[in-house]
């Protein structure tokens, strides 16, 4: 079953009631090993410094909405990755996935064996794949010991139509991690599930 999210409250007792229950729903998600148990308390801990607020406004986690820190805890938990790392990062109020913690996700697997492909495109892949003639276009396949083909993902960076000042300045970096990270989106995709809980 999914894990339920705090409901929307008012009062400051409704705040503390949502926030028992979303403790009480980390701590039953948790698998029952002695590792898996750590972790839900590390995460039942910084759940609560995130919602209640204590230390510095102006702290990342103060301005996430109790909605959001739980979507980012079970989003964690349900991948085994660390919130206060930088595996994951908060967009539109949802959890998703940087490129160090899809690249985790993969090592972790036992699988993986690399980028087989790792690459620019060329000026007649760029036109196959529609991509603008500016910038900086890579290709990546990530290669899983257990699959028989391997994973393919496209990025593009810099450019007239760019909107990304890091990847502006930094194209061919960006260009090859957003190329890696599609593929590794593919190879081993993150359980989303409870991203998408109200």
């Amino acid at each position: 079953t999914k894990p339920t999210a705090p409901p929307k409250v008012h009062s400051e007792g409704d705040q503390l009631k949502a926030l028992d229950a979303t403790e009480y729903a980390i701590a039953k998600s948790a698998a029952p090993d002695p590792e898996s148990q750590r972790m839900a308390l590390r995460l039942r801990t910084l759940y609560r410094l995130m919602v209640t607020g204590t230390g510095s406004g102006e702290s990342w986690g103060n301005r996430l909405s109790p909605v959001s820190a739980a979507r980012l805890i079970f989003f964690c938990q349900a991948n085994g990755l660390d919130p206060s790392s930088s595996d994951v990062f908060i967009l539109g109020d949802r959890p998703y996935l940087s490129f160090d913690g899809r690249l985790k996700i993969a090592h972790r697997h036992g699988t993986f064996e690399g980028f087989e492909v790792d690459r620019p495109l060329s000026r007649e892949e760029r036109a196959a794949y529609g991509l603008r003639v500016d910038g900086i276009a890579w290709v990546a396949q990530a290669r899983r010991k257990d699959c028989k083909y391997p994973f393919l993902g496209v990025g593009h960076a810099g450019g007239e139509g760019e909107r990304n000042p890091v990847a502006k300045q930094f194209g061919l970096d960006m260009a090859q991690k957003r190329a890696r990270a599609n593929a590794l989106a593919l190879a081993y995709p993150a359980d989303i599930s409870v991203s998408d809980t109200e």
